[in-house]
Order: structure tokens, then C-alpha cells, then sequence
């Protein structure tokens, strides 16, 4: 096991397990009332498999759904060269049923910093190229592109789900307005990386 995600009110437990010899990732759900297994998601892909690791996972705040990152083989068709294989992939799947709700590649420059708004409506993504990029969780869309400076290691939203902070190498947290996407402020007085955000 190597990644793990509580609910907001602390009783739903996700775990997600890796076979290194080139199996699938699989997420398996607990309740913590029990601790014993309650039931298992299908396995992220669209048949299924996981070829790769994944790398986050998230519940939307009701708890009904869950939100996981990750990398998978991409089709033959869409490599460039040789060494092109992998893909990062968002997938989100209905807690109660395990039903994939949603499955949809995003930026190949994303960088271990995703949020999720309270709702579940919104994705966002902070890269390594100095962006952070949101989308549509129901449509699987990108909807905008935050210019940063440096790569991004941390992103929030707001309760509302109106503003989003990101941070990251420049030391300068950044908030936008995401309904129209303006710049709104900027936080300094950090001296190295932001790293967390909430």
C-alpha cells in the first residue's frame, strides 16, 4: 500500500496497492467503524488496469465519491517515440457502487499538487511548467490555465470553491478567481518552496 485517502468525516478509508511486477493498481475501501474491507472499486482503466502507479487520491467532502490520479499505458497510436508510453489520467468512481463516473487524461507536466472543490465539480492540476490547470471533473475538460513562475507544489480552494491558491519554486502563493479566472493576489514572505497549502 502506498497511498491513502480518509473522508472528510473520518469514516471512509481508501487505500490504493501496486503489484510491481506489472499488475494492476487496485483501491479497496474501508469503514473505519469496522476496519474491515467494505468493498473494492474497479481498477483504474477503462478495462480495468493500471499500468503504473497511482499517484493521489481525493473524496469529494460528502464522501460519495472518489477521485484518484495516476499514470497508465497510453494506446499505441498516440506515442511519439520509444520511451512515450505512460499517460497521466484522472478517474473518478461513485463511493457507494464503485461505478466509474469519469476517466480523462490530463497535462503530462502535472506535478504531485491536485485539489478538488467541496462539490466535486473541479480538478485542478499544478505542473511542473509553471502552470496549474483546472478542470471539469464531470466532463473531464480542461476549463483554465493559471499562469505561475516555477513549478507548482501545492494548490487549494476556498470552501466555496470560488478562489484557488497554488504555490510552489517562486515562493509566492498566488490566488485567483475561478469563475473568471483573474488574478486576484499575491502572498509573499516565504524564504524556500511552498509546499502544502490548505
Amino acid at each position: 500500500l502506498y497511498e491513502f485517502a480518509l473522508s472528510a468525516d473520518a469514516t471512509v478509508v481508501a487505500a490504493a496497492g501496486y503489484l510491481p511486477n506489472g499488475g494492476n493498481s487496485t483501491i479497496k475501501i474501508w469503514k473505519t467503524e469496522t476496519s474491515r474491507p467494505l468493498d473494492q472499486l474497479q481498477q483504474v482503466g477503462e478495462i480495468g488496469e493500471f499500468k503504473g502507479r497511482i499517484d493521489r487520491m481525493m473524496f469529494t467532502a460528502d464522501g460519495g465519491r472518489l477521485v484518484a490520479i495516476g499514470r497508465e499505458e497510453k494506446p499505441p497510436a498516440d506515442r511519439l517515440n520509444a520511451g512515450d508510453d505512460l499517460q497521466r489520467v484522472a478517474v473518478v468512481w461513485e463511493v457507494a457502487t464503485g461505478k466509474k463516473l469519469q476517466h480523462f487524461v490530463i497535462t503530462d507536466e502535472a506535478d504531485w499538487s491536485y485539489a478538488v472543490t467541496r462539490e466535486g465539480t473541479m480538478l485542478a492540476v499544478g505542473t511542473g511548467g509553471d502552470t496549474t490547470v483546472l478542470y471539469d471533473l464531470e466532463s473531464g475538460k480542461p476549463l483554465e490555465q493559471f499562469d505561475c513562475f516555477g513549478a507548482v507544489r501545492a494548490v487549494a480552494f476556498s470552501p466555496s470553491g470560488r478562489w484557488l491558491a497554488a504555490g510552489g519554486r517562486d515562493t509566492v502563493i498566488r490566488l485567483w478567481d475561478v469563475s473568471g479566472g483573474d488574478a486576484r493576489m499575491q502572498l509573499k514572505g516565504h524564504k524556500s518552496w511552498v509546499n502544502s497549502l490548505a
